[in-house]
């Protein structure tokens, strides 16, 4: 049986003092979970997901 793929979900930036983390929201648990990277993580709620970075505007001045 082929793995369940994990749901995708776009992080949307937060820099903090001197740090850009992402912030995902999990309507599942009703929460904001905060991650330093993009890619396959685990959340505190025990959820396993993909963070993608947020799409920036290219060219933007």
């Amino acid at each position: 049986m082929p793995p369940t793929p994990q749901p995708q979900v776009t992080g949307k930036p937060l820099v903090t003092a001197g740090r850009q983390q992402l912030l995902v929201d999990r309507p599942h648990c009703a929460g904001v979970h905060r991650h330093l990277d993009a890619g396959s993580r685990r959340a505190p709620c025990g959820a396993t997901y993909t963070v993608m970075t947020y799409p920036t505007e290219q060219g933007a001045s």
